[in-house]
């Protein structure tokens, strides 16, 4: 039910079409030939940072809670070139990234596969993913594909609430603890952990009391176009 294909993303543009290879070479050769003069330097370090996010290590050690002080500096040395790229890349929009480039198709590119206001580190750490063999394309429709996560999660004794909206959170303040969940209907829902995955914004705006807000997080949230 998944394959991976040399390319998994294309874009088209007046009779042209980027694609984005896994081999990482393949596509930096795609990008520079559209590329401008002047643009050929900003795409070979965008491709290279997208080589630095494909380095990710995924520790296979010990628990976190086993390792030693040695264990621990040696994986966060290993993290350490991602963590400057990803830094870096934090701070660059798609669209700040976009209005940099002279090449029409290029700086359209850019604007086609994520929201303009998510930074570049989310759209070079998803290349990065494809490139090193953690990604994947399911053979699958959306339906088909959330029909069988539905079924998994019945099997493992889940239950499914369609037309139920979440009103109130009942938070224990003293522990910063949520311990149930009020529905449009008054019905309350208790549970060990709850996990949400609603929209931020929705989440903060709609839920969550002020006194548990972060500032930080605001900030974002009302000014989505600042890096």
């Amino acid at each position: 039910q998944v394959y991976s294909p040399s390319y998994f993303y294309t874009y088209r543009f007046e009779g042209q079409e980027i694609k984005i290879y896994r081999d990482l070479d393949k596509f930096e050769e795609e990008l520079l030939s559209f590329a401008q003069e002047e643009d050929k330097e900003l795409v070979k370090k965008f491709v290279k940072d997208c080589k630095t996010m494909a380095t990710f290590p995924i520790y296979k050690g010990k628990p976190e809670a086993l390792m030693t002080m040695a264990d621990g500096l040696n994986y966060k040395a290993q993290m350490m070139p991602y963590f400057r790229t990803y830094v870096h890349l934090m701070y660059e929009t798609l669209k700040s990234f976009s209005e940099k480039l002279k090449t029409p198709i290029l700086k359209r590119f850019f604007l086609s596969f994520m929201p303009k206001n998510f930074d570049l580190a989310y759209f070079a750490g998803t290349i990065g993913k494809f490139s090193n063999g953690n990604a994947d394309i399911i053979r699958l429709t959306s339906k088909q594909f959330a029909q069988r996560a539905e079924a998994k999660f019945r099997s493992l004794g889940g239950n499914i609430l369609f037309h139920t909206e979440v009103k109130e959170l009942n938070i224990d303040a003293d522990n910063h603890k949520i311990l149930s969940v009020v529905d449009q209907k008054g019905q309350v829902y208790q549970a060990d952990n709850f996990l949400s995955t609603i929209p931020l914004p929705t989440f903060y705006e709609k839920l969550l009391p002020a006194s548990y807000q972060n500032p930080f997080v605001m900030q974002t949230i009302d000014n989505p176009d600042t890096p």
